[in-house]
């Protein structure tokens, strides 16, 4: 929670979006996302020739290639 408290404080938002965007992300987004361990295991038994995960502010994303 401190990553995501941090990137929306300064993200511009309003005082109540920020609270509600934080109130989302705690009871709903958090229990339900993928760490990076767990997309590597996800993805390393599929077979793409390359596979890379970047971490972006407080996500991920995901590159494949056949």
């Amino acid at each position: 929670m401190t990553e995501i408290n941090r990137y929306f404080d300064r993200v511009g938002l309003s005082r109540w979006d920020r609270w509600i965007t934080r109130l989302t992300f705690r009871l709903m987004l958090l229990r339900r996302a993928y760490t990076v361990e767990a997309m590597q295991q996800l993805i390393a038994g599929i077979g793409f020739a390359k596979t890379r995960i970047d971490i972006i502010d407080i996500g991920m994303e995901v590159w494949l290639e056949k």
